[in-house]
């Protein structure tokens, strides 16, 4: 699969979709940038960042590139095994449908894995 490039953004698509794309996102992006990155998420519906280490309002800055960012706690929430670390204590993560009741459900989801 080819590499493209786009100023600081370089990515390499996969199938059926989505592409892998290498950025640091913890360093704000240029105008023509954000306009790459929205660009790249509504032609490839999936886009992943590896090795991304980002503060919750970094996240939200990377996030408010595609556009406007819901800031409604009950939204927000670590999700890990450890009790003191997350809202599910020693519970399995069950399949669940990211606020999909909502009258207006987000049109983009993000996720961001700080430790595997």
């Amino acid at each position: 699969m080819s590499q493209t490039k786009s100023g600081r953004l370089k990515w390499r698509p996969l199938q059926p979709f989505g592409a892998v794309v290498e950025a640091d996102l913890g360093q704000s992006l240029s105008t023509e940038d954000a306009a790459a990155f929205r660009q790249l998420m509504f032609e490839h519906q999936l886009l992943i960042f590896k090795g991304q280490k980002l503060s919750h309002p970094q996240h939200i800055e990377v996030m408010e590139y595609i556009g406007p960012v819901q800031r409604m706690q009950e939204f927000v929430h670590n999700i890990s095994t450890d009790e003191s670390q997350g809202v599910l204590g020693t519970q399995r993560l069950p399949y669940h449908s990211d606020v999909s009741f909502l009258k207006y459900p987000c049109p983009i989801l993000s996720l961001h894995a700080t430790d595997l």
